[in-house]
C-alpha cells in the first residue's frame, strides 16, 4: 500500500493534496512537467486550458494557483479521480476556475467539449505499454490500472488526443505531454505521417534523470 494512501495526503510542489485509493499518486517527474508548462506562460495570461486525465488534480490545481487568470477544463473517466480533484480544488481555493467533466476521450472528441476553444492541452495520460504493466512496482499495483495502460504501444491515448485536438485548439496552441522515455521519436515520426492532425513536433524535454520525458507539440497555422 502506497504511503500516500495511508497518510491520506502528500506534497506536490508547494501544495499539499489529498490522496485516496485508487487514484494514481503523481510522480516526481510530473512536478517537473508542471514547471515546464509554467515556464511558457505568464501569471497575467488569460488562458483557457484543457487537461486530459486529472487524477488527484495535481497538474490543473498547480497551474491554477500560479496562473491566477487561467480557467482549466478537465476531462477524466474515473469518478474517484473527478471527486478527488474537486475536493483538492475546493481545499486550495481554485474550484471557481475549474470545470470537471467525467467522460472519456476515445477515438472521437467527447461531446462535452464541443463548442469550446482552448489555448493549450496539458496531459499526463496513461502511457505504459500493456505488455509492460506486469513489470511495474508493487506500490503502483494498488493504483487504478486505467491510469497506466496506454494500449499496445503506450500511445493509444496520446494518438487520440492528437487526432482530435485540432477541433478545439486555437492556431499555434500547444499540446504538452508527459510520456514514456521512448515515445518522443515515435510521436514525431507519427505526426509527420498524419498531416490531418495539423500538429508539428516542437521539442522533447528531459527529466531530472536525463531521460526523454516531455513533449511539446503545436497546431500549425491554417495558411502559411
Amino acid at each position: 500500500m502506497p504511503v500516500q494512501y495511508i497518510i491520506g495526503e502528500w506534497d506536490f510542489r508547494n501544495l499539499t493534496l489529498l490522496m485516496r485509493p485508487p487514484v494514481f499518486v503523481p510522480c516526481p517527474e510530473t512536478e517537473e512537467f508542471v514547471e515546464l508548462v509554467l515556464d511558457h506562460y505568464s501569471p497575467s495570461d488569460k488562458l483557457h486550458l484543457l487537461e486530459v486525465g486529472c487524477g488527484t488534480g495535481a497538474i490543473c490545481i498547480s497551474l491554477l494557483v500560479e496562473l491566477p487568470k487561467a480557467h482549466i477544463t478537465v476531462i477524466e473517466k474515473s469518478r474517484e479521480a473527478c471527486e478527488l480533484t474537486k475536493a483538492n480544488a475546493i481545499r486550495l481555493g481554485v474550484i471557481d476556475r475549474l470545470t470537471i467533466h467525467q467522460d472519456e476521450w476515445g477515438t472521437e472528441l467527447p461531446s462535452c467539449l464541443h463548442g469550446n476553444t482552448f489555448d493549450a492541452i496539458v496531459s499526463n495520460p496513461p502511457y505504459i505499454a500493456h505488455e509492460h504493466l506486469k513489470s511495474v512496482g508493487d506500490e503502483v499495483r494498488h493504483m487504478d490500472n486505467g491510469a497506466l495502460d496506454g494500449g499496445t504501444d503506450g500511445l493509444y491515448h496520446i494518438k487520440n488526443i492528437c487526432q482530435q485536438a485540432r477541433h478545439i485548439l486555437k492556431e499555434e496552441a500547444f499540446i504538452w505531454l508527459e510520456t514514456d522515455t521512448y515515445h518522443s521519436d515515435i510521436i514525431d515520426a507519427w505526426l509527420q505521417q498524419q498531416p490531418s492532425t495539423r500538429l508539428t513536433f516542437i521539442k522533447m524535454y528531459r527529466d531530472f534523470a536525463n531521460k526523454p520525458r516531455f513533449c511539446q507539440l503545436q497546431v500549425k497555422k491554417e495558411y502559411g
